[in-house]
């Protein structure tokens, strides 16, 4: 009579597991772009003497290649310059180079009216 109890029990858990494990699994969606990306080019700049401002950038794509550049003032008067380009699965390339010389320079005046 023990038996039968343990072999009840046993049945019954294998039932549930087998049904646990003939539940359909969730597969999440695969994504494909359908649209080739297209072409566009931007550029812009901003020199404020007033604020010490002093930057500009400039991207371009073919579709298949991005490439672009900017530059900005730092802080310690150097310029930064960095060139870049995306093609394929490459990621992200920079080019970094530093106008070598630091300078001083002037910050932004304070005004009292």
């Amino acid at each position: 009579q023990n038996t039968n109890k343990i072999v009840s029990k046993a049945i019954v858990h294998f039932l549930v597991l087998g049904s646990a494990l003939a539940a359909p699994q969730y597969q999440s969606p695969i994504y494909t772009s359908t649209q080739s990306p297209e072409p566009y080019s931007y550029q812009y700049a901003v020199q404020d003497a007033e604020s010490g401002n002093d930057f500009s950038a400039e991207e371009s794509s073919d579709g298949q290649v991005v490439s672009g550049s900017y530059r900005v003032l730092l802080p310690d008067g150097r310029v930064k310059f960095v060139n870049n380009h995306v093609e394929g699965d490459s990621g992200f390339v920079a080019d970094v180079k530093y106008e070598e010389t630091p300078h001083n320079v002037v910050g932004p005046q304070d005004k009292y009216v």
